[in-house]
């Protein structure tokens, strides 16, 4: 009961978000970054001053963030509207490629919007601790090949054997550009 009395400050709250895993982005009505967590500034793999006080465009100024399409941020900004269950891919300064799920909303006092908030899940780290902590095993596909494939090969990626970090980084890139319905 005493815990329920207590009056959550915003130390508190801050104090919350410092320990979450997912990435937390606050950006205010001029598209500034107001504030970020420990999360957020390790799946940049860029201090916490490289943002803190810049706009978006200034910091993502090699993506397309930079010209105001596709991000999250600003597009909910402009519009009011919640942005759930976005799959976004960038590149951090450093020219890691990033995926994450991010969730963006606005936050609004008397019906205008003061700013945004945005919280990001890298899938590589999510899958990472999903098989550390054993939500699901491994799984392991032998298929058996009654079909000639169309494509001209006698494989598919799942034939592919290792466990390397590196190799299965290469086989989630060739796969997306498998999917891909290129010239």
């Amino acid at each position: 009961e005493r815990f329920m009395e207590l009056n959550i400050t915003k130390d508190i709250l801050f104090e919350i978000i410092e320990h979450l895993k997912e990435a937390v982005y606050i950006v205010d009505a001029q598209g500034k970054v107001v504030y970020l967590n420990d999360a957020a500034s390790q799946l940049e793999q860029m201090p916490k001053s490289d943002f803190l006080g810049k706009t978006i465009d200034a910091v993502y100024v090699n993506t397309e963030f930079h010209t105001h399409r596709n991000s999250p941020c600003l597009d909910v900004l402009a519009s009011g509207e919640i942005q759930e269950n976005e799959n976004l891919e960038w590149f951090t300064g450093n020219g890691t490629a990033i995926n994450a799920i991010t969730n963006t909303y606005p936050i609004m006092e008397n019906g205008e919007i003061l700013g945004v908030y945005e919280m990001a899940e890298n899938i590589a780290d999510l899958k990472k601790r999903l098989i550390e902590i054993g939500a699901f095993p491994r799984k392991r596909t032998y298929r058996m090949r009654k079909k000639t494939l169309h494509n001209g090969t006698n494989y598919i990626f799942d034939d592919i054997i290792g466990e390397s970090d590196a190799l299965q980084s290469t086989i989630t890139i060739a796969r997306r550009f498998a999917a891909k319905k290129l010239p």
